[in-house]
């Protein structure tokens, strides 16, 4: 079960990344589809979601280095 919910983590920040990568493109998709989506032209909510992604980002690195036997934080943190 831990397995499962790791690998849906490392999937959620991905999607988070590729949503920042993406959102002009799916800011135009949506207005194509008669749907304009405000919050992907607001700069205050897009600054979050680059916030987000790139810390969700560092986590799931850092998460990927802890995994194996004998690997602690502070080896990885510099401490």
């Amino acid at each position: 079960m831990s397995y499962y919910t790791a690998i849906r983590w490392l999937s959620c920040g991905k999607v988070l990344s590729r949503v920042f990568e993406l959102r002009k493109e799916i800011a135009e998709f949506l207005a194509g589809k008669g749907k304009q989506q405000a919050l992907l032209s607001h700069k205050l909510w897009i600054c979050k979601l680059a916030f987000v992604a790139d810390i969700t980002g560092h986590i799931n690195s850092l998460k990927l280095k802890l995994q194996g036997e004998g690997n602690l934080i502070s080896d990885f943190l510099g401490m």
